[in-house]
């Protein structure tokens, strides 16, 4: 069985960061409803968070098809509400924390959703700073990835070739270190794609991790606000193990 956690990150604009309440936020971002089968440190399915960032100190380049985010060391995120999630009517989210200088998060507490692959599921956001919103999503098939194998992913000075069988939508590659992370897209009726060894080398540090998923997107407009709700799947090892683990780095 597969379950899902929510994360989530909306980017915008507002005004003097002393005085939040009274701004008038404005912005694109995202939010991810995830289905895993492990994480690193929980165990499947036991928790679930979203967090909405209205301003801060980051930045994004893209490097062919990856997606390259950088924060500063003491980068400052100023982070707005979307007041309550639900998913199909089932509360699992509430709303824990409401300090709009920090990260807004929704607990699950356990209580989580359980998704399969080409059902179509709906997310509802009672509304606060960021203003409600409803979107139906659909649940997209999982890949199985055939090479590299599930020995993990090892960099050396060649790109990162990647193949995988079956999955819908999108396959993403995501790398995550201390002060940055990447999501690289590939079309998953494709069966393959290549990671340039420049994004890899950019992770070069102890602990760097790596996830793939495969993933569907829509978009919802409200009033001063676009959010894509991207839906996602692990991808597997043959094994049916999560395509997860940490970065080797070869000796040059």
């Amino acid at each position: 069985m597969r379950w899902l956690v929510v994360l989530g990150v909306v980017a915008g604009c507002g005004g003097d960061a002393a005085a939040p309440d009274a701004e008038h936020y404005s912005g694109s971002g995202s939010i991810v409803v995830r289905s895993y089968a492990s994480e690193p440190g929980t165990g499947a399915g036991t928790a679930a968070q979203a967090i909405f960032i209205a301003r801060e100190d980051c930045n994004t380049v893209q490097m062919g098809p990856c997606s390259i985010r950088g924060c500063e060391p003491d980068w400052l995120g100023l982070a707005v509400s979307a007041g309550t999630l639900t998913i199909d009517s089932t509360p699992p989210f509430p709303l824990v924390a409401t300090d709009e200088r920090t990260s807004v998060f929704y607990g699950g507490n356990g209580n989580v959703v359980a998704l399969h692959a080409g059902e179509t599921r709906t997310l509802t956001a009672s509304g606060a700073a960021v203003p409600s919103f409803s979107t139906a999503f659909v649940v997209p098939d999982a890949a199985v990835l055939t090479s590299p194998s599930a020995a993990g992913i090892s960099v050396g000075t060649d790109d990162i070739q990647l193949a995988w069988t079956g999955g819908s939508g999108f396959v993403d590659v995501l790398l995550q270190a201390t002060l940055r992370q990447a999501r690289c897209r590939f079309d998953a009726s494709t069966g393959a794609g290549a990671i340039p060894n420049a994004v890899m080398q950019s992770f070069h540090e102890p602990g760097a991790r790596f996830l793939l998923v495969t993933s569907n997107d829509v978009a919802t407009s409200v009033p001063d606000w676009t959010i894509t709700t991207t839906a996602s799947l692990d991808a597997t090892w043959a094994d049916g193990t999560a395509a997860t683990g940490t970065l080797a780095f070869l000796a040059p």
